[in-house]
């Protein structure tokens, strides 16, 4: 069984961005509804993609919440969902907390995966980033383990909950500190879990103590 397919949507870069949605919906129709009948959601995953076709350029119509709002009006079917990565969002400063909350019907996976901004090079680049090389080894941001960016996980971690996500978390390492090789890699996978298991561990033990604390105090107040 599969439950979730998870892709990115792509575009044709020699039209614009109406022009795609009028392939989107298209191209996405038939094969959603198809998964639908058979109980499988698709989900796109939100990264920008610059580059892949012309340096610099989106090359794909899913990375931020305008886009998203937009492809839910073409293609409403309940099973077309978002594979939630807050490190997109970072490096395009959108608020990755509230629009989890306000596409919170539509996370149906999420990655664990971090983001370091370097300010100098934002001040000096931009948000478009460096021009005459690869941004993506020595621009403004880079990927991270969970807990060496500027991702705050314990309001992620809080959202998630509160918003009833009960789907996977999957660790996503493309930190270039613990690639190299396969031990390496997989430290960094382990390092992300024991830092997300260990913020879900104190968010619970919080809740815990909230309760047993009103609890008590309820029953104070029943004797009184």
């Amino acid at each position: 069984d599969c439950p979730l397919v998870s892709t990115f949507i792509g575009r044709d870069i020699n039209k614009n961005v109406g022009e795609n949605f009028e392939e989107l919906k298209t191209a996405f129709s038939p094969f959603l509804n198809y998964a639908g009948e058979k109980g499988i959601k698709i989900a796109f995953e939100n990264c920008v993609m610059e580059g892949w076709q012309i340096q610099g350029v989106p090359g794909t119509l899913c990375y931020q919440p305008e886009l998203w709002e937009a492809i839910f009006k073409v293609l409403p079917q309940d099973n077309f969902g978002i594979n939630f990565d807050p490190s997109h969002l970072v490096k395009q400063m959108i608020d990755y907390e509230a629009v989890l909350k306000k596409f919170r019907d539509r996370i149906f996976h999420f990655h664990i995966k971090d983001t370091v901004i370097f300010n100098r090079l934002l001040n000096w680049y931009g948000i478009y980033n460096r021009q005459f090389s690869n941004a993506h080894k020595d621009g403004f941001w880079n990927s991270a383990i969970a807990g060496n960016g500027v991702i705050d996980w314990k309001k992620i971690m809080t959202v998630l909950d509160e918003i009833g996500y009960d789907g996977v978390l999957s660790i996503e390492n493309e930190d270039p500190a613990f690639q190299g090789s396969t031990e390496q890699t997989k430290r960094g996978i382990v390092m992300s879990r024991e830092y997300i298991r260990g913020i879900q561990n104190s968010l619970k033990q919080g809740e815990q103590a909230w309760e047993k604390k009103n609890c008590a105090q309820g029953s104070s107040a029943v004797e009184t």
